[in-house]
């Protein structure tokens, strides 16, 4: 009999230690939390981030237009933003990690008999009771940090909307200000450094000229126009098919960022689903889905055939238990599907739609990147 005691009472003992005693740290690291990196930098050493979404520096150009009111703020909410999320993915993880140890302390011991049970009862209710209570603490701090999540998006959103109106602004009435076609075409003409770059992709008569982020230091440019769900999202509570809808608004209108793909340019655009037993398909059914452009539900992911659905791991045999989705295995265990949708036609992603997050343990998280184009 003390043999079986002891295990689990270094089991609570540790897990006491290491979960219940524990405290968040006010600032969370991207390494430790195991996010896609995106650049960042402050205004102290000259620079600093135009559109979190992008993932990309650019310098600070405090002078003439482009250091308006509007940029310096916008700038400014972005490197908010990007910790505010770091903070909250670290607080979401936390409360799961709690939530998951006294699980496993109830099903420690009830799976023992009835003495050792007894006895051991007052010092795992302890144990729980601690647990309970930092979880309780962490629900609170979670639901605040969503809260002021949302509102900060919100409000960035709506400085991207400002900047790309006050470009249209400028090219009506300001006619000596710089409008090419392409990145490609500013390169040409001198403008060889990352930054904002105002476009007037179809000629006079078409969408109004809209500002877009461009990598120069790619072969060739590549043009980025970011939205408001760039940030590794979390979805859970939500069990039934398609029922967690994440809609997306882009920078720029629809019939602009459709008439930049439009030219002959290869775009793409870059999602990852990270999964914890929520599949994707399951018993011959879609439990996760993206929309296109045209409202289309599609049920291939990326790197997936767009014909036969599934994920890229497919097409290399790999997928976990041989199933078409790494998700798609269904366990209590992280894994995760990504890549790059290339279907130009179906571009941009205007709805990512989740479910089978509603069992104890099921979630997921989301990282959907901007929509990229040679250009």
């Amino acid at each position: 009999m003390f043999r079986l005691k002891v295990p689990l009472i270094l089991l609570i003992l540790y897990c006491f230690l290491t979960v219940g005693s524990e405290t968040v740290a006010p600032k969370a690291g991207a390494d430790s939390l195991q996010v896609k990196p995106v650049a960042g930098c402050s205004f102290e050493d000259g620079q600093c981030v135009y559109n979190v979404n992008l993932g990309h520096r650019g310098t600070c150009d405090t002078t003439g237009k482009d250091g308006d009111t509007a940029l310096v703020k916008l700038a400014e909410l972005q490197n908010k933003l990007l910790e505010q999320s770091l903070l909250t993915q670290a607080v979401s993880m936390k409360y799961d990690n709690v939530t998951m140890v006294i699980q496993q302390l109830q099903l420690a011991l009830n799976s023992l008999d009835a003495v050792t049970r007894q006895e051991l009862q007052p010092l795992v209710q302890t144990v729980v009771s601690a647990n309970n209570a930092t979880r309780a603490e962490l629900a609170s701090m979670l639901a605040r940090l969503q809260t002021l999540g949302k509102e900060q998006g919100n409000v960035l959103l709506w400085l991207n909307r400002i900047e790309n109106e006050r470009a249209q602004l400028l090219s009506k009435v300001d006619t000596s200000s710089k409008v090419y076609s392409s990145c490609s075409e500013w390169k040409r003409n001198g403008h060889d450094k990352n930054g904002h770059y105002l476009l007037d992709v179809d000629g006079k008569g078409g969408v109004p000229a809209f500002y877009v982020w461009c990598n120069m230091t790619s072969s060739p440019p590549t043009a980025f126009i970011g939205h408001d769900q760039g940030l590794r999202t979390k979805t859970d509570g939500y069990e039934k098919e398609g029922s967690h809808i994440f809609r997306v608004l882009y920078d720029v209108t629809m019939r602009q960022l459709t008439a930049l793909m439009a030219n002959p340019t290869n775009c793409k655009q870059y999602f990852k689903y990270e999964c914890h037993g929520a599949a994707i398909n399951y018993g011959g059914a879609a439990y996760s889905w993206w929309v296109s452009r045209d409202g289309e539900k599609m049920t291939y992911w990326p790197g997936g055939d767009p014909k036969l659905g599934g994920c890229a791991c497919e097409r290399t045999n790999s997928c976990a238990g041989g199933h078409k989705c790494n998700c798609d295995m269904n366990d209590l265990t992280w894994r995760q599907d990504e890549g790059y949708i290339t279907h130009v036609t179906k571009l941009p992603v205007t709805e990512l739609r989740f479910g089978d997050t509603g069992g104890a343990g099921e979630q997921g998280y989301f990282t959907l990147g901007p929509v990229e184009c040679e250009n």
